[in-house]
């Protein structure tokens, strides 16, 4: 390796490189901070207004589907999401724009382990309990509401929302139990 050495009768270390001079003079940058939040951003848009971006445990870049007025506000959301994600309650926002019945459809569509007759009996679930309308009875003092569990969102299902479906479900038809819910051995008590 040659690098520039100190002249004879000094030391024999090496010396630093002189920086070139441009001839006007450059404010250096500033490093950048580093925070706890490196799992996030939050960067001004030409508009003034504030957009965040992080990325979720698996690597996947998200940006927030809002922008905010002031850099507080966006820390603050960003500061969010992070709990939730600690919490493990945090959703993709992509993952909640699916529907049960278009997941339920694709997951049908990719096993193909089944057997035609099992494929024929799921689908015949799927149109019979998960894409139908079902009434839940109404509450003294209230009307009645109807549930149709196949037209909500994934990230909306809660487990009283599954309750109130498996409810309305069991009211519609007369039945004393669920086949979907036997067949899959759910318990809701």
């Amino acid at each position: 390796m040659n690098q520039p050495t100190e002249p004879s009768g000094t030391t024999g270390y090496p010396t630093e490189p002189t920086p070139r001079s441009s001839g006007s003079a450059r404010r250096a940058r500033p490093a950048r901070k580093n925070t706890r939040d490196s799992f996030g951003s939050v960067r001004r848009l030409p508009s003034g207004r504030y957009q965040v971006r992080f990325s979720d445990a698996g690597g996947t870049r998200h940006t927030a589907p809002d922008t905010f007025a002031t850099r507080r506000e966006a820390v603050d959301y960003l500061a969010v999401i992070r709990a939730e994600m600690f919490r493990g309650t945090w959703r993709s926002p992509e993952l909640g724009a699916v529907t049960v019945a278009d997941y339920a459809a694709s997951l049908l569509a990719v096993r193909v382990d089944l057997a035609p007759k099992t494929r024929q009996l799921y689908e015949e679930l799927q149109r019979l309990w998960i894409d139908v309308t079902h009434e839940l009875p109404a509450a003294p003092g209230r009307h009645p509401r109807t549930i149709n569990l196949g037209q909500m969102e994934l990230g909306a299902l809660t487990i009283a929302s599954i309750r109130d479906w498996y409810a309305a479900a069991i009211h519609t038809t007369g039945m004393t139990s669920c086949p979907i819910a036997d067949s899959m051995s759910l318990q809701f008590s």
